[in-house]
Parts: structure tokens; C-alpha cells; sequence
């Protein structure tokens, strides 16, 4: 285990880790009927903008101590990656619909890219949950959630090709509550050893 791993942010991983939990709280919200689609584009954005600005965090680290995946240029990459896919889908989702409704056609090109982006995302998803493993930086269901995000992401990706799969409609649902308790298990991780100082100190008072 990399010497450094015992010193990865707690800062990092409690403020990464809620704005993860909260972008996946909004996520879920996002896919709840409303009397307004206004509404769900609302959740939605604001999702996004937190996912990746969390994993901006979890990859970056602070207060010159490295993030989940290590110092690692690529790890933090991935995480950032990772953080970046809803966003750029998004982005990408609104480009594809304005020239829809310029030319009233899909074009294939759109399509294309459309998929190559959800696969690239996916693996680098992927990746960045191997990074965050192989660091040490995390320790128990913190160490492999975010690996289990990236293999929802991946196994997913038959959706893309077939008009309807049972699997990857169920893990595309699943995709945001995973999002959720990987922030969930990052913000708890950050402050596990101040938790643990204090049940130490309420038990040694009775």
C-alpha cells in the first residue's frame, strides 16, 4: 500500500463526497414525474454541475494531499472523467436536438458520437474505480463503489444497440442511486476517524 494513502484528504473525500451524495439524490429526483419537465431539467442540471464539480474534488484532493485515486495523473483524470459524463452528455443531448430541429432529421454522425462518448465515459468510470482500489487511499465499501459505478456504466451499454434490455434499463436506473452511495460512503469515509475518536471517548466517560 502507497505510503501516502493514510494521508488522502479528509476534506476531500467529506465535501466529494456530499456534493456526490447530493448529485445523486437530485439525479433520482430528476427521473420522478413532474407537473412540469421544466422542473426535471432543473434537478437534472444541477446534478450535473455538482457530480462534476465533486469529482473534481475527489480527484484533485486538498490541502496539497492527494485525492482517492493517488497522485496518479491518469487516476485523476478518470475521476474527473467520471464526474464530467452527465455533463457532457447533456451538452451534447441539447447540440443533438438543436440541429434536429434544424434539419429534422437525425443524423448518423450524432449517433455515432453519441455512443462513442457513453462508452469512452464507461471505461474511464471504470478506471477510475480501479485507480481508487489500487491507491488504498479508501478503505471498506468506500474502496469499491465507484468501481461498481463504472461496471453499471458498462454494462449498460447494450442499451445503445438494442431497443429494449431488461439488464441495462434495470443498471441504467441503478446508475444514479450508485452515484448516491458513492458519495454516501465517500463523506462517512472522511470522517471516520474523527467518529471513531469520539465513540472512543463517549465509551471511556461510562
Amino acid at each position: 500500500m502507497a505510503s501516502w494513502s493514510a494521508n488522502t484528504s479528509r476534506t476531500a473525500t467529506l465535501w466529494g463526497g456530499a456534493g456526490l451524495a447530493l448529485g445523486g439524490i437530485l439525479w433520482i429526483l430528476a427521473g420522478v414525474p413532474f407537473p412540469h419537465v421544466v422542473a426535471a431539467g432543473v434537478w437534472q442540471a444541477t446534478a450535473n454541475i455538482l457530480i462534476c464539480a465533486a469529482a473534481v474534488i475527489l480527484g484533485m484532493g486538498s490541502h496539497h494531499e492527494p485525492g482517492i485515486a493517488g497522485r496518479s495523473g491518469w487516476g485523476v483524470t478518470a475521476v474527473i472523467l467520471f464526474g464530467a459524463r452527465n455533463l457532457v452528455l447533456a451538452v451534447f443531448g441539447w447540440i443533438s436536438l438543436a440541429a434536429f430541429n434544424a434539419t429534422g432529421t437525425v443524423m448518423p454522425v450524432v449517433v455515432v458520437i453519441n455512443a462513442v462518448l457513453v462508452i469512452a465515459f464507461a471505461l474511464a468510470t471504470l478506471a477510475a474505480g480501479i485507480f481508487a482500489i489500487q491507491a488504498g487511499a479508501l478503505h471498506g465499501v468506500a474502496r469499491w463503489t465507484l468501481f461498481a459505478v463504472g461496471c453499471c456504466y458498462l454494462l449498460s451499454i447494450p442499451s445503445l444497440f438494442v431497443l429494449w434490455n431488461p439488464v441495462s434499463s434495470i443498471l441504467g436506473y441503478l446508475g444514479p442511486w450508485l452515484v448516491m452511495i458513492t458519495g454516501l460512503s465517500y463523506a462517512v469515509h472522511g470522517q471516520l476517524t474523527s467518529i471513531r475518536a469520539r465513540t472512543k471517548a463517549i465509551n471511556e466517560q461510562w
